[in-house]
């Protein structure tokens, strides 16, 4: 590592940032921040440090997880958390432009995520993507408006996709409807909006909202409840429902929303009646043209009979299938 470090150090800056470029931006901090003034000056261009993906995704399960530690604290060594406090917040309200992504759950949205957004008073462009857990109430068109976009008047641009989860034991919120979420939007000004509602036993509930078209890359957190809304950008599916099962007709309109998607992820512990879709010989045959990773989780062989029976689908691809079934893992 020596003599490569003393060959890279006598390469020209435009070299240097060639073979940078080659490289994930938080490999490009980890292995320069700190060697000497002039790496120190050009690893703190914007290119490596405007995004930076703190995440990692599981080759077997598709499924994202942190970075190690090792990597991870050789950055926030000097965070105090739970709490972070804020010290430069005017180059926060100085923003125009602000992406917040996450695969994770949240249940500090209200608490951090919201005071934040609202100090960045002169944003013209805001993409929020990311699952809340634990709220009383979901977030709908009015509370975008009313607890974000009010404290933002130079907002031009806003896309989102924005899962919650609630748990109350209030009936308007367990009662509400696709349709008493959409007309939260009939106002909206920032292009189409599509939702949908999947409601549980105990008062438990999801409301997933998104701008269309639809850009995110990753989509998590797609229930029983989706209603087929085409999205082209979606490469990385999970599908998860921990209630209801996954019929064959709920992955015909998943194929047919997702048409290149490459990984996709299936957590689903329901045993499905197959007795009708059996019986039915004019049944369609799902199709994932472009898929490469599949990850099943399930308790019952039958649900995972849906992927592996050509009658039920249709995998043109040579694909990498991992399988976890009755705590047992297989991978093909």
């Amino acid at each position: 590592m020596t003599h490569s470090m003393i060959a890279i150090m006598d390469c020209p800056d435009e070299m240097i940032l060639a073979i940078w470029n080659k490289l994930d931006n938080i490999e490009v901090l980890y292995l320069f921040v700190g060697v000497n003034k002039r790496f120190g000056k050009l690893v703190r261009d914007s290119t490596y440090t405007c995004s930076i993906q703190l995440a990692t995704t599981n080759s077997k399960t598709n499924k994202y997880c942190s970075l190690p530690d090792s990597i991870l604290d050789r950055y926030f060594e000097k965070v105090d958390t739970p709490t972070l406090t804020l010290e430069n917040l005017k180059t926060i309200a100085s923003k125009k432009c602000f992406s917040l992504t996450s695969y994770c759950h949240t249940k500090m949205y209200d608490i951090h995520i919201l005071p934040i957004i609202r100090q960045m008073v002169y944003l013209k462009e805001l993409a929020l993507f990311f699952p809340v857990d634990e709220r009383s109430r979901f977030i709908d068109g009015i509370h975008l408006e009313n607890e974000i976009i009010i404290y933002l008047s130079h907002l031009q641009r806003f896309t989102f996709n924005i899962t919650t989860h609630t748990e109350s034991t209030k009936n308007e919120v367990h009662l509400q409807s696709n349709d008493d979420i959409r007309r939260t939007f009939l106002n909206w000004r920032f292009g189409q909006v599509n939702c949908y509602i999947s409601h549980y036993p105990d008062s438990i509930a999801q409301c997933h909202i998104f701008s269309l078209p639809c850009h995110a890359n990753n989509i998590y957190c797609i229930s029983y409840g989706f209603q087929g809304d085409i999205c082209r950008n979606g490469r990385h599916l999970y599908l998860s429902d921990r209630v209801y099962p996954f019929k064959h007709e709920f992955f015909l309109r998943i194929a047919r929303a997702f048409p290149l998607v490459t990984h996709l992820s299936v957590s689903n512990n329901r045993v499905r009646d197959d007795e009708e879709e059996t019986n039915n010989k004019m049944i369609s045959i799902v199709e994932f043209d472009h898929l490469t990773h599949l990850s099943i989780y399930f308790q019952r062989a039958i649900n995972a009979e849906q992927f592996l029976v050509d009658t039920y689908t249709r995998l043109p691809n040579f694909i990498h299938i991992y399988v976890s079934y009755n705590r047992k893992f297989y991978t093909s």
